[in-house]
């Protein structure tokens, strides 16, 4: 990818928008495990993370940081659904540093604690 350094985001060919986006999207879907992603995808796009983070933002509705935490957190449900793992192996699989940080950001984005969720999966069972 041509770099643009951190022009304004309306000066910046759509098609190059696009191209970050679909690169960031595909990143974090292959690394959603590791901490620090945003300054990583930025690096690799030769950009700051902030501007990383208002291209994000500007174009898919969503801040970075909130798309990551609910790919995130999709990522844990479906470990919650398939295996027996405890919270805190999950919240080290999904990159969330302990499993209260992941109950706190499971709680904010699906409105229930994760263990009232899993009840719910195995009563659905």
């Amino acid at each position: 990818l041509k770099s643009y350094g951190d022009i304004p985001v309306t000066q910046m060919p759509a098609k190059t928008q696009s191209q970050y986006i679909s690169f960031t999207l595909h990143y974090i879907e292959k690394n959603y495990m590791n901490m620090g992603m945003i300054d990583d995808i930025a690096d690799r796009l030769n950009i700051s993370g902030r501007y990383l983070s208002k291209i994000f933002s500007q174009y898919m509705n969503i801040s970075l940081g909130n798309y990551i935490n609910v790919y995130r957190i999709n990522r844990a449900i479906e470990l919650m659904d398939t295996t027996t793992l405890t919270f805190t192996e999950i919240s080290g699989m999904i990159g969330l540093k302990d499993s209260q940080h992941f109950s706190k950001l499971f709680y904010n984005i699906i409105g229930t604690t994760p263990s009232q969720y899993k009840k719910f999966i195995l009563k659905r069972k």
